[in-house]
């Protein structure tokens, strides 16, 4: 009861203007500026799954199976590393107006951080894949030993690029 009271409270002293039906009018912006939005979440999606979707129109489903487990043992680690990372740099480069060469000195300087940090991780999976496998999984996941070793290595050479995207 006393939440509901503290959230109305607000209400009481600024006593907005609340009018009743929809304002249809106003709708062409909602839906010009969310269907951007939306599609851009769309068209996110459909790359972040569509090598699982064409390997499996390809190949039986073991042959993904095996691929995805070693995608997704081979991205945990710079997930980890480097999730926040365009929330926090997209911002203070916001910040930085039209300064574009401060920008890409933050930028890079952000990059040479994240390289730092994802080079050694991506390399240390490569050495460690098979011993994890061994240990963590079953003899038939064995098979994507390879891929994921394959898979760290893209995530070594790729920790240059994660600053970049917010750059864009």
């Amino acid at each position: 009861q006393a939440t509901a009271f503290l959230r109305a409270l607000p209400l009481g002293v600024a006593r907005p203007t609340i009018r009743g039906g929809p304002r249809v009018s106003r709708w062409r912006w909602l839906v010009r500026d969310t269907s951007v939005v939306y599609g851009i979440r769309v068209l996110s999606s459909v790359l972040s799954q569509g090598d699982f979707i064409m390997l499996g129109l390809f190949h039986p489903q073991p042959i993904v199976g095996v691929y995805r487990v070693a995608f997704d043992m081979g991205m945990q680690g710079s997930r980890l590393m480097v999730s926040n990372t365009f929330g926090v740099l997209y911002p203070t480069l916001a910040k930085m107006g039209e300064d574009r060469p401060r920008q890409c000195r933050a930028a890079y300087a952000s990059a040479q951080v994240l390289a730092a940090i994802v080079m050694p991780l991506g390399f240390a999976q490569i050495v460690l894949a098979a011993p994890l496998f061994h240990l963590l999984r079953r003899p038939d996941w064995l098979a994507s030993v390879e891929l994921l070793q394959i898979v760290s290595l893209g995530v070594a050479l790729s920790g240059f690029g994660w600053a970049s995207e917010a750059l864009l």
